[in-house]
């Protein structure tokens, strides 16, 4: 996928969130008689708390162990 495929999937869905935000679903959901959309904010709160502190961990333990590595010594060693 290169950079113009990742620009069309990227605007085709920021433009169907934002139509489901603005109300404007789609047609027959509202046939159905679907008017609202309705978010569990307190679930998705705890779900991004919950999915971001391993995120945090495993961006920061890296960069932490090379820190403590001694460079002079990996260079010489290869």
């Amino acid at each position: 996928m290169d950079l113009s495929d990742s620009v069309v999937a990227g605007r085709f869905v920021a433009g169907a969130g934002h139509g489901r935000v603005r109300g404007h679903g789609s047609p027959a959901a509202k046939h159905q008689g679907l008017t609202a959309v309705a978010a569990p904010v307190p679930s998705l709160i705890v779900f991004l708390v919950l999915a971001g502190l391993p995120g945090l961990v495993a961006a920061t333990w890296p960069p932490r162990r090379a820190a403590r590595l001694d460079v002079l010594a990996a260079v010489a060693s290869q």
